[in-house]
């Protein structure tokens, strides 16, 4: 696996000033990252949940974000779905967040999943993503959703209406990415190095 960057400090779930933050950070890919899901499952709580918002951010496919801002304001979603750009300072912005929601349908290893998760988010992945899924122990440091915007509504509303659970999910999430710190990860690689020499 890659190495994940310990964060110092762990996200204050519950305490954020409204509105509450949903997080998604990756590049704009509709065959891979697939952010719409998360988007479509958004439009079906925003009512039910008017204190919360989407966060996303990141570059890519223009012509995909193009077409997830043409549903965002088809639903009157704009002040509730904003589609952020980039930053070097991402680190900030899963510390103001609730919850991470990644639907990718595959990745080699999610670098971002990883980061969110040590900094104390939960997490709602989808099932279709071994990578993905394979950092959650499902119920644990987050849930695992059918990849369609139906699904993700369903898992995402239960983080929402419970704070307490978030909360626990996410010390979860941090605890379990202490065995993808640098120092585990290049620990790894240094004892494979030596046992290769030997042969």
């Amino acid at each position: 696996p890659n190495a994940i960057e310990q964060s110092e400090h762990l996200v204050d779930i519950g305490h954020h000033t409204k509105p509450v933050t949903i997080l998604n950070v990756a590049r704009f890919n509709k065959k891979q990252k697939r952010q719409m899901l998360l988007v479509q499952a958004f439009a079906l709580l925003a009512e039910e949940f008017p204190d919360w918002q989407v966060k996303i951010w990141g570059g890519g496919e223009e012509s995909y974000k193009h077409e997830i801002e043409r549903f965002i304001q088809s639903h009157h979603l704009e002040n509730r779905i904003l589609i952020m750009g980039r930053t070097k300072k991402i680190k900030e912005e899963y510390l103001r967040a609730d919850i991470f929601c990644f639907p990718s349908r595959f990745e080699g290893f999610p670098n971002a999943l990883g980061e969110a998760m040590t900094a104390g988010l939960p997490t709602v992945v989808c099932s279709d993503c071994p990578a993905c899924v394979d950092l959650i122990t499902k119920g644990i440091e987050g849930v695992v959703s059918a990849p369609s915007a139906d699904a993700i509504a369903e898992k995402l509303k239960i983080l929402m209406k419970n704070t307490e659970i978030r909360m626990q999910m996410g010390q979860k999430a941090h605890e379990r990415m202490i065995d993808f710190s640098p120092e585990a990860i290049w620990n790894q690689w240094e004892n494979l190095i030596i046992s290769v020499g030997k042969q």
